[in-house]
């Protein structure tokens, strides 16, 4: 005689296993939520710290040595925009492509949410052979203003102005930050001092 015990699971046990099954996913699906929110807050604190750490430092000593070189022209080679920046710096900076000695002519500028400093040695080495070194992927954008008799502009032109600003402010407007991080930087007079710190 043929036995009529079949094995299997009951209706019961397969709702509570799929509902295991489920509690255990939305588990893993919350901690994998928590730990990538943890580890954006931590990429977006480094790129912070890493933007404060080259204003307050890199940019701040290439501006004080900022240098009135003139061009054939005999203007000085300085072209201060909102969103741009050109000028002459006798100082070195952290590039590895250029050799060091002399002055260097720099440009900041924006590029999809990037902000490059383009360096070419003087005199007059066109832009289109120098290589851009990035400072942050993660700015939505940067204002500079520059401080002259009257207060703060937003343009400078130094052909105008015959001299360059006291001072430069940039404002970098982080993709993360309602904010933006303002950065002065002194302008040496060639007297021994610096201003706008």
């Amino acid at each position: 005689m043929k036995s009529n015990n079949k094995k299997g699971f009951t209706l019961v046990e397969v709702i509570i296993s799929t509902a295991i099954v489920a509690v255990v996913a939305l588990i893993a699906l919350a901690s994998l939520r928590f730990a990538l929110g943890v580890w954006d807050r931590g990429a977006e604190a480094a790129e912070e710290a890493a933007v404060k750490r080259y204003f307050s430092g890199e940019f701040r000593r290439l501006v004080a040595s900022a240098y009135p070189c003139e061009d054939e022209d005999g203007e000085i080679l300085f072209h201060g925009e909102e969103s741009s920046l050109s000028f002459v710096s006798a100082g070195r900076t952290a590039s590895t492509g250029m050799p060091w000695g002399g002055v260097r002519l720099l440009e900041y500028s924006m590029d999809e949410g990037r902000l490059f400093l383009k360096e070419a040695q003087v005199p007059y080495a066109p832009f289109a052979a120098a290589r851009p070194s990035l400072i942050t992927a993660c700015a939505e954008r940067v204002e500079f203003s520059y401080l002259g008799l009257s207060g703060w502009e937003r343009a400078w032109d130094a052909a105008e102005e015959k001299r360059l600003p006291k001072a430069i402010r940039a404002a970098v407007y982080l993709s993360n930050k309602k904010k933006p991080l303002i950065f002065e930087a002194g302008i040496n007079t060639g007297k021994g001092e610096q201003e706008a710190r």
